[in-house]
């Protein structure tokens, strides 16, 4: 894993949740679409807006790094 995505993951580690458009703009869409696909974020939604939330893997994925 490059180095811009430890940052990207780290960053969404630290942050935990929020809205999937703001997320999209501090990381990217590629980055997003990767890590969406291997499963680190989780993606829900409220009336309104698209949600994400990190996931139980990519929490591990991180401490294992040692990123946190």
């Amino acid at each position: 894993m490059n180095e811009e995505r430890k940052t990207a993951l780290k960053n969404i580690y630290n942050s935990g949740w929020g809205y999937f458009k703001d997320l999209q703009n501090s990381v990217g869409n590629e980055i997003l679409s990767e890590f969406v696909s291997v499963g680190f974020i989780i993606c829900g939604y409220t009336r309104k807006k698209k949600t994400w939330r990190i996931s139980n893997l990519g929490k591990s994925y991180v401490q294992d790094l040692d990123l946190a």
